[in-house]
Formats: structure tokens, C-alpha cells, sequence
């Protein structure tokens, strides 16, 4: 079976980790199947670029960008409560984001230091955007581009204190790796993935808006992603228009912070002072580790299950 993952322009490590975790997961995944079958891990890859196979083999995605396509679905594992409803997936179906197994699989580079430090990590298209080096310089705390090598960033975060995190795979890498973490928003809102991450690890999310107030108005999705019709989970994303005038108005902040100064210096100041109020005021968040350790080892059975099915000549009985 062939890997798909959602790959960012510019290099995402929440996507990109994705070839090196089955590698660790499930080494022999590509001599599984034939090359007809699709296999979905890490991220929200229930959309409608997701590649059809003549199977589409599930273990840890997640919906949230996109209506959930029609596919030959096998499901192993699905990344949280929303998205097993919105599949009306089967009630005993594993739960959780794969990558939250990153702590079993990777022993990180830790940095010796006497006092280890707060790291910032954006959402990728907020680094895109840019001007937060500066406002971290002047915080104190580490700038880490989502962009950069994986397990370069992962021992960012592994050597952390406390991770300020708009990706949410910073979120879910700091908490495997029993770093405290506080989720914020900055350019990207999108509350569909992480409340369905969080679900069964039974977290809210409860984010703080980080930066200027003339920047909010640019969050790329909006806060509520989900609704409910007739006890049937419908997910709401924006029509044609309102993207285009999403991605004008992120264009155009961009323009703003490269060449006015006076724009410049504001939003600056703002991202600054909101950094350095939660660097003084704000305690991290944890799962329990009791959950996150059932949710790690029902992935790891999901892994054995999928293995055990597709070894067999004919496949797995159920497709």
C-alpha cells in the first residue's frame, strides 16, 4: 500500500513526519497490499484530495478542512471523537493523533542547560507570514519554525519547559513528551482538530489569541467548524469567496508587515507583550498520563491488527 499525506508548500514537520513514523510503526507498510491501496496516518487527510484506492486503509487521520469523501474505507484508528462521528465509524474504534507516539519511538538530542527554554511554535502558515522573530528575541523565548527538519523540531520541543504552540502537532509532540504546553492562536484557528485530538484525552481547548488586534481578523478558519443536524456531525468550511478574501487579507497583512513601519512597530509591540504575559502568567497544559498511555497502546494494536490483516494473501476479511 502506497503512503498520502498533505504536503505544505513549504515543508510542514507535522505532515512531513509521517514517512519516518510508519517506517518506525509498521516497516514493512509498502510490501502490504499493492500499490492500489491508500494508506492515511498523521493529519487532517479526510478531504477531498484524499487519492482513492480500491482501498483506503485509516489509522490516526482526522476530518476538519473538508467534507469527508466517499472511499473504500478500512478503519484501524481515527484521530478523535468528532471525526469517528462524522464517519460514523463503530464505537470501539481506536482513538488518537499517531504522532503522540513519537515519545516510544525517537529518543531526542537534549540540549544541557541549567535553564531549559520556552519555545513558540506557529502554525506554519503564520510563519509564512512572518515578524515573530523579533517579538521572541525580545520575550525570551525560542522561535521554532514548523518548516524546518522533524526531529529537528522535535528535540525543540523535547528540550522545552514550556512549548507555546498554534501547530497543533507541536501541541501533541510537547504532551508525549511530557512537556507542558499552552495552545494559542495567532493567524490559524482551527478548533474541529484540535477538540477532536483532545477528545479522548477528555481536554478542552481553550486557546489565547496571541498578537494584534489587527491581525485576529485574518485567522484563516473560523472558531466553530462543527454543528449539529439531526444528531449527525456536519462540518462547515468556508465557499470559494470567503477563502479567496482569507487568503487576500493574509496576503495583504503580509505586504503590511514587510514595507509600513508604523504597522510594523504595532503588531510587534503586540506580539511582544502577549508572548511575554504568558511567559509570566500562564501554566502549561498536560493530559492525563493515564490516558495518554491507553491512547498510545491502542495505536500500537491498531498497528498489529492492520499488520495481521494485510499479511494475509487475500487481505483483510472485512474488505
Amino acid at each position: 500500500m502506497r503512503l498520502y499525506h498533505w504536503k505544505a508548500p513549504a515543508g510542514n514537520f507535522g505532515d512531513d513526519l509521517n514517512p519516518w513514523l510508519w517506517e518506525q510503526l509498521i516497516p514493512e507498510l509498502s510490501e502490504l497490499g499493492d500499490d492500489t491501496v491508500v494508506f492515511s496516518g498523521v493529519g487532517s487527510s479526510l478531504h477531498e484530495l484524499l487519492p482513492k484506492g480500491s482501498v483506503n486503509v485509516l489509522l490516526g487521520p482526522g476530518a476538519g478542512y473538508d467534507s469527508i469523501p466517499r472511499r473504500n474505507y478500512q478503519i484501524y484508528a481515527l484521530r478523535g471523537q468528532l471525526t469517528a462521528r462524522a464517519m460514523k465509524a463503530p464505537a470501539d474504534i481506536p482513538l488518537g493523533d499517531p504522532a503522540v507516539l513519537i515519545s516510544r519511538l525517537y529518543q531526542p538530542k537534549i540540549a544541557a542547560s541549567d535553564r531549559p527554554p520556552v519555545v513558540f511554535v506557529p502554525h506554519w502558515t503564520t510563519m509564512e507570514l512572518g515578524g515573530w522573530e523579533e517579538p521572541c528575541q525580545r520575550s525570551g523565548c525560542v522561535l521554532v519554525d514548523p518548516r524546518m527538519e522533524y526531529l529537528f523540531v522535535f528535540d525543540q520541543i523535547a528540550s522545552a519547559r514550556l512549548v507555546i504552540a498554534e501547530s497543533m502537532h507541536a501541541a501533541i509532540i510537547a504532551d508525549s513528551f511530557r512537556v507542558p504546553w499552552i495552545p494559542v492562536v495567532c493567524t490559524h484557528r482551527m478548533d474541529f482538530k484540535w477538540r477532536d485530538w483532545l477528545s479522548p484525552l477528555r481536554l478542552d481547548y481553550e486557546p489565547h489569541m496571541l498578537g494584534a488586534p489587527e491581525l485576529q481578523w485574518l485567522a484563516l478558519t473560523s472558531q466553530d467548524q462543527s454543528r449539529e443536524v439531526g444528531g449527525e456531525l456536519v462540518l462547515k468550511h468556508p465557499g470559494v469567496i470567503e477563502s479567496w478574501r482569507r487568503r487576500v487579507r493574509w496576503q495583504y497583512s503580509g505586504l503590511m508587515l514587510k514595507y509600513f513601519r508604523c504597522f510594523r512597530e504595532r503588531v510587534l509591540d503586540a506580539r511582544t507583550q502577549s508572548l511575554s504575559s504568558l511567559l509570566g502568567n500562564q501554566i502549561g497544559v498536560l493530559s492525563n498520563s493515564v490516558l495518554l498511555n491507553e491512547c498510545q497502546d491502542s495505536l500500537l494494536v491498531a498497528c498489529d491488527r492492520l499488520r495481521a490483516d494485510w499479511s494475509r494473501p487475500s487481505g483483510p476479511a472485512s474488505v
